[in-house]
């Protein structure tokens, strides 16, 4: 197992601070497709984020006490070899010693005699006494070797030992840290949310004394549409409106989308909107404006499963696309369709996105306007049928607003979204 260091642990707490857990968007990465459930509330996601290091951290230091205690019984086990070898060191040379003096003995006897019978004798016992000392000395030998392992043994145990108390150490200083980081972090959201409840007030106090100074009057509010004049009994559910954990507010993004191709895109409802519109649904082209309607429909929900997993306030700090014109901040993608502020401009189109309202809020406050279910699914049929004016095609290889359309893309979705629309009625 690695090990958990602080510097890991504030580099964790780095990126996720940046990006305040931040979700997918147009440039997404299978990771994010994975993760792609969000909470609203920082605190709970800051609970979750340090409960996971915690977690970490703690099977760190359960592993130290567990490397602790076997290099622990390593070390006892090597000290009684130790042991048993000295022991058997010291038999083995007080054998030695036996045999050499009986080999001296049985020398000196045989000396001595002049009896070539009992000269014999001694002989045999001198040959007797000397390979006994030889054993003795092979013995001797290799109880000294393994002493010698197992002094090295008792050296490598306590060095695990020490390593091991050192992780533990280490460990409990990184759980301390982590604590620590937490607390700092839960206070900084409080005050963030303070400063947010602050900034709401002004922005309300700001908005009433403009209302003053125009005789009370204030812009009426964009009303999503949902009176669809095609009948919608017999056409295929959307599949968001099967996800459970979306409910009701499903099948009034299904009206919104149709409302809004009826009333504000209907030439997608044509019988050639793009070339490649059999890859998504084979027979659109022989299909009722009714039917037509429903397939549409169906892709927008398809491309947004990968890019939001249908939650409306998803959003991505996009590194690589530089700052966006009207925030002066770093690309986001933002909501169902994952759209950013600048889009508006980069398409000559009114999306209803106020960033100037919108900056007042948290970042996940659903109501900024970017993250308004109805102008972000109505802004992103917009971005769609501008891009089926200029380049003909739902999906391309290239200059495709959404990666998930990019043919051959590294995150490219099209095989699973043509699947969704292709079971649209009518379509096969």
């Amino acid at each position: 197992m690695k090990k958990l260091t602080v510097t890991k642990i504030l580099v964790l707490i780095t990126v996720w601070s940046f990006t305040a857990c931040g979700p997918m968007g147009s440039q997404m990465t299978p990771n994010n497709i994975r993760t792609g459930q969000f909470l609203p509330d920082y605190e709970t996601q800051i609970e979750e984020e340090y409960e996971i290091l915690t977690r970490k951290v703690e099977e760190a230091l359960a592993d130290a006490k567990k490397r602790k205690a076997e290099a622990e019984k390593s070390q006892t086990t090597a000290e009684l070899e130790y042991i048993e070898a000295e022991q058997a060191e010291e038999l083995a040379k007080k054998e030695q010693a036996e045999a050499e003096a009986a080999e001296k003995a049985a020398e000196e006897e045989a000396q001595k005699t002049e009896d070539s019978e009992k000269k014999a004798e001694a002989e045999a016992r001198r040959v007797e006494a000397e390979a006994k000392k030889k054993k003795a000395e092979a013995e001797r030998l290799a109880a000294e070797k393994k002493k010698k392992e197992a002094d090295e043994k008792k050296k490598q145990a306590e060095e695990e030992r020490h390593a091991a108390e050192e992780a533990g150490k280490k460990a409990e200083e990184d759980l301390a840290e982590i604590n620590r980081k937490k607390q700092e972090a839960l206070e900084g959201e409080k005050q963030r949310k303070e400063k947010a409840e602050a900034d709401r007030i002004a922005a309300e106090k700001k908005a009433e004394e403009e209302k003053k100074k125009n005789g009370g009057k204030t812009p009426p509010q964009s009303i999503p549409p949902t009176n669809v004049r095609a009948d919608t009994s017999d056409f295929t559910k959307l599949v968001w409106e099967k996800d459970r954990h979306i409910g009701p507010q499903a099948k009034e993004w299904t009206k919104m989308v149709y409302a809004t191709i009826e009333q504000e895109e209907p030439q997608l409802l044509s019988q050639n909107p793009a070339k490649d519109i059999e890859r998504f649904c084979p027979k659109f082209r022989s299909m009722t404006d009714a039917q037509r309607l429903n397939f549409w429909g169906q892709l927008i929900a398809a491309m947004a499963l990968p890019e939001s997993s249908w939650r409306p306030t998803t959003q991505m700090v996009e590194t690589t696309m530089g700052k966006d014109p009207v925030t002066q901040q770093q690309v986001k993608s933002e909501g169902l369709l994952q759209l950013s502020y600048q889009d508006e401009r980069n398409y000559r189109i009114n999306c209803g996105f106020d960033w100037n309202k919108d900056k007042l809020l948290p970042a996940k406050d659903p109501r900024r306007t970017i993250l308004n279910p109805y102008l972000n699914l109505r802004c992103g049929i917009k971005i769609l049928a501008i891009q089926l004016k200029n380049r003909g095609a739902i999906a391309l290889e290239k200059n495709v607003y959404w990666a998930v359309l990019r043919i051959n893309g590294k995150y490219s979705k099209i095989a699973q979204i043509s699947a969704t629309t292709r079971a649209v009625k009518g379509c096969q």
